[in-house]
């Protein structure tokens, strides 16, 4: 049976693949993105492929649901020193998550995968995330559906027209040449986590 579902989206590879793999099972699916101010540039690669992404996405005939307007949650300015963004984010993500009950949707999924800085604390973050049920009516529903899964097996899923588009880098070097063009193209650093991950 097909749900509503909101999926926090970056363009990364675990977002992407967790947007399509629910428009694969015949989800309809609302995109929603946290602004992090900590790198302008990764903030133009993100939302430049996530536009491109839904574009795809909606363009594809083999996938047979619904993809909503992305919704552009919180916007928030963060100083990070080395690796230290993936515990920023969490309270971030968990404060935005209340700002987005009102969407209409059965769910909220966020993509992490095995092996990601955060997945011990996935009870915990849930466990927070319900406290705001005291101040709230009700809360969505708060799912981790990719924690089994692995970076290369979504790598060798997704399909092409998906896999060219993603981002992931915290500190992109744009081609200038390139800010106004339809796909604006970039040089990874190379020397962040997501970047040595993927």
């Amino acid at each position: 049976m097909s749900k509503k579902v909101a999926v926090l989206f970056s363009s990364g590879l675990d977002s992407t693949y967790l947007v399509w793999k629910n428009l694969k099972e015949g989800n309809e699916v609302t995109p929603v993105y946290f602004e992090i101010n900590n790198n302008e540039n990764k903030t133009i690669m993100e939302k430049n492929r996530i536009e491109l992404l839904i574009k795809e996405f909606r363009d594809d005939a083999e996938l047979k649901s619904r993809i909503n307007k992305v919704e552009y949650a919180i916007n928030v300015g963060v100083q990070v020193y080395n690796d230290t963004l993936y515990f920023k984010q969490i309270p971030i993500w968990l404060l935005g998550l209340v700002y987005i009950q009102s969407l209409d949707v059965d769910e909220i999924q966020i993509g992490y995968v095995s092996n990601d800085d955060a997945i011990p604390y996935l009870n915990d973050i849930k466990k927070i995330y319900k406290t705001y049920q005291s101040i709230s009516e009700k809360i969505l529903p708060l799912n981790f559906p990719l924690i089994k899964y692995k970076k290369y097996q979504m790598i060798r899923e997704l399909p092409s027209q998906y896999k060219k588009l993603i981002f992931t880098c915290e500190n992109p070097r744009i081609d200038e040449s390139t800010k106004d063009d339809t796909i604006i193209q970039y040089t990874p650093c190379c020397n962040c986590v997501p970047c040595k991950s993927i």
